[in-house]
């Protein structure tokens, strides 16, 4: 076996996590699209990754705002950099060579925005409030970078909130701008996706015992509290709120209630300039004052959007149940399941039965994606997406420990390397490595995998009974042996280091002659 690390030293090498997994398999030349390994209950982190990989317009911007220097040290630097690990995750899901990819250095990087500390393995947690969660980390380094708009051209929109008096001896009105990652729609009562939206920007009226105190009046007075969508980022994200408290039973629970959502859908209606253009003229006033920005907003190429995805919750409550994703491949139209590790086709006209509600297997859908109609499948977008040497180079580290694992730390594998060592070729010697300049390159690797395993042999021995014999040893599982991993690697930086040692010898006696 050579040394297949390329432009990297050893300590580099050695400090990349990527541990032998006998569920991760080699990715097939046939699987354009690979899935994410599950650590026990990651299926929400999952299902939300994958939405945002098969993102063009946020893959676009992840990739090109931020370029890491090649002489940066991943460990001082990087370990906690969550968009330099959400780039490994995405391009190892491009490129890699394992499947499914393990993202464990990315859940790593996330920080909880509850108490600092690192996301766990083995804690279900919300979709939704984990979209939450990494846009907070994305943002906070994007700041530190002057990446500031990083998500604003993506995914980040903006709502108005406004409060507009009822009562004409008190003329007030006033706004407050709230950005926002997804909008947050109450279902229940709703049939469908254009009533809630038409319920969230209705408002809610104040008056009675429930008067809104004016400070410039110093007494109460009836208001409408409005909102509205005053700016849209590429793709719009619609949070349906499945789950609610009960304050009896202090838990949470969830509505199966039908909500049918279209496949495309304009959004001008209920935002802020349609909204205020609609109130200036029936109430023939200008309280409402429009700039230049929000006037695309009225325009209905701007506001058409496309369904992309929908990410769905699979079961009864919050505590439990299951997350995956529905994502159609903007480069070829097709849909598909996400399923963490698995990826199947998927016809759309299922969608109904399958999430909008009141099915037997508890299926809605939780999370929609819509994508803007002008960027909607934009080869551009697709064609343009820079992946810095960087990430490419850490990549392929990855993938060659990962390889060598695979191969390597396989008893398959070790199963053939004995069989080889035990068909009578005799060649090693008094624990010693013979080497010359005639040496074919599998002479070299039968001397080499036959020192290892008896090297091995002579370590697990010991460990096992001092007086058991190579022939009491079962070779069939020997990987399966503690500490075999670092046992192997042992044995094989000795034996790198003594064939360097001989080759080294061996060319000052070709010089000597």
């Amino acid at each position: 076996m050579m040394n297949v690390y390329k432009n990297s030293d050893k300590k580099t090498q050695n400090k990349i996590e990527t541990p032998f997994d006998e569920n991760i398999n080699l990715r097939s030349k046939e699987h354009k699209l690979i899935g994410l390994r599950n650590f026990g209950c990651t299926c929400y982190l999952n299902s939300l990754l994958q939405q945002l990989y098969m993102m063009p317009s946020f893959k676009k911007d992840l990739f090109n705002n931020f370029i890491f220097p090649e002489n940066i040290n991943y460990h001082e630097d990087l370990t906690y950099s969550v968009i330099y690990n959400l780039q490994l995750t995405f391009q190892n899901l491009k490129n890699g060579s394992m499947d499914p990819y393990p993202p464990l250095r990315f859940i790593r990087s996330i920080k909880s925005a509850f108490n600092g500390e690192p996301i766990q393995l083995h804690a279900q947690q919300d979709s939704d409030e984990f979209l939450s969660i990494l846009c907070e980390n994305l943002e906070k380094e994007a700041k530190k970078n002057n990446k500031e708009l990083f998500l604003e051209n993506s995914i980040k929109g903006k709502i108005s909130n406004q409060i507009i008096s009822l009562e004409k001896d008190y003329p007030h009105y006033s706004e407050t701008e709230e950005p926002f990652y997804r909008i947050t729609l109450d279902i229940k009562g709703h049939k469908n996706l254009e009533d809630a939206l038409d319920a969230y920007v209705k408002g809610e009226i104040l008056e009675g015992d429930n008067k809104y105190y004016i400070d410039k009046y110093k007494t109460k007075i009836s208001i409408r509290k409005n909102n509205s969508l005053k700016i849209l980022g590429n793709v719009v994200i619609i949070h349906l709120k499945r789950f609610e408290y009960d304050f009896y039973t202090f838990t949470n629970y969830k509505l199966h209630d039908y909500l049918k959502f279209p496949s495309k859908i304009n959004f001008k209606k209920w935002t802020r300039a349609y909204l205020s253009s609609n109130y200036n003229i029936e109430n023939n006033n200008d309280s409402f004052n429009i700039t230049e920005e929000e006037k695309l907003n009225l325009i209905d190429d701007n506001m058409d959007y496309i369904l992309t995805g929908v990410l769905v919750h699979s079961g009864y409550n919050l505590q439990s149940g299951h997350y995956f994703s529905y994502i159609m491949d903007q480069e070829t139209g097709k849909w598909y399941k996400f399923n963490d590790s698995m990826i199947t086709d998927y016809n759309i006209n299922n969608l109904e039965n399958d999430c909008y509600g009141n099915n037997n297997e508890g299926n809605t859908a939780y999370l929609l994606f819509y994508t803007q109609k002008n960027i909607f499948r934009n080869k551009n977008i697709l064609e343009n997406i820079n992946v810095n040497k960087t990430i490419l180079d850490d990549a392929y580290n990855e993938n060659i420990k990962f390889l060598n694992a695979h191969i390597y730390l396989n008893n398959n594998y070790f199963s053939f390397i004995i069989n080889l060592c035990k068909s009578g070729i005799e060649l090693l010697k008094d624990e010693k490595l013979l080497f010359n300049a005639e040496n074919l390159t599998l002479n070299n690797f039968l001397i080499k995998n036959n020192y290892i395993y008896k090297k091995i042999l002579s370590i697990i021995k010991p460990k096992n009974n001092e007086h058991t014999s190579d022939k009491n040893i079962d070779e069939s599982n020997i990987c399966n042996t503690e500490n075999f991993e670092e046992i192997y690697n042992k044995c094989l930086e000795e034996v790198d280091n003594l064939m360097i040692i001989e080759k080294e010898e061996n060319k000052n006696i070709n010089k000597s002659k």
